[in-house]
């Protein structure tokens, strides 16, 4: 016969192993079958996330240094499997090498998990703070999409120099389960080190905008005047056909029979 305060310690250890997982996000119980049944399985990439103006989100930036304060712009339905009060997730910022797979991408206490010497962090807000483990909108009851609320203002203003080596890095939000990514939005900035700028030593630029790519024209107009010099050369050619055939048109005809009469 089980004596009733057994059964009592069993109960109260089962709920202390329940209270550590969630804790610590690991354990049998949020196991990758777990995770995958939540929803975080193979990442999603749910598209572009757009570098803001921080005082007015509505304006793109497509460049700025270590001392820009700007935003994040996500589209207006992005939302995660679940919210944080029912289901657990949780919303990420990132900034790494633009080769890494977030498909491996696993974030801690502080944002992405990898070696110290690679390049690997969360996104800042202006306050200080490492924007990680953010809460989303909640829901009525389990199992809704949890919405992605607004980004505050981020910036790199306190990164000390050498903390982001020259190069294309990808920069977003992610929806995690505990630590593991499910769905994402991200975009390619690329990093160049400038002495001149303190205290981060970095100016940076979006890929995809002119000027962005690490091979692009350092003017950033090269695409632009290339297409205006094409139209410029289109116009003119076309203007000497047309000043050609109007003067053929004008020029005097001379017939055989006046040519004989002026002879005479």
């Amino acid at each position: 016969m089980t004596r009733p305060w057994v059964v009592g310690c069993r109960r109260c250890g089962v709920r202390i192993a329940v209270a550590v997982t969630m804790m610590v996000g690991v354990g049998p119980a949020l196991g990758p079958s777990a995770i995958a049944a939540a929803g975080a399985g193979s990442p999603v990439d749910a598209g572009e996330v757009v570098v803001a103006d921080a005082e007015r989100p509505s304006t793109d930036l497509t460049e700025g240094d270590s001392n820009t304060p700007f935003t994040l712009r996500l589209p207006p339905d992005a939302s995660c499997p679940g919210d944080s009060a029912n289901d657990d997730w949780r919303v990420q910022s990132f900034i790494i090498p633009d080769s890494d797979d977030l498909g491996q991408l696993r974030f801690g206490g502080v944002g992405p998990e990898g070696p110290p010497d690679d390049a690997r962090w969360a996104l800042y807000a202006y306050n200080g703070q490492p924007y990680v483990h953010v809460l989303l909108g909640q829901n009525a009851a389990a199992g809704e999409p949890g919405q992605v609320l607004d980004t505050p203002t981020l910036g790199f203003a306190g990164w000390p120099p050498g903390r982001l080596p020259s190069g294309p890095y990808r920069l977003g939000i992610a929806c995690t389960y505990f630590r593991d990514v499910s769905t994402y939005w991200d975009t390619e900035i690329v990093v160049t080190i400038d002495p001149d700028i303190q205290p981060g030593e970095f100016r940076w630029s979006v890929a995809s905008a002119p000027g962005g790519t690490p091979d692009a024209d350092s003017s950033g107009l090269g695409p632009l005047w290339f297409v205006v010099g094409g139209l410029v050369l289109a116009v003119i050619v076309l203007a000497v056909i047309v000043v050609s055939v109007v003067g053929r048109r004008r020029m005097p005809r001379q017939t055989s029979p006046s040519f004989a009469k002026d002879q005479r």
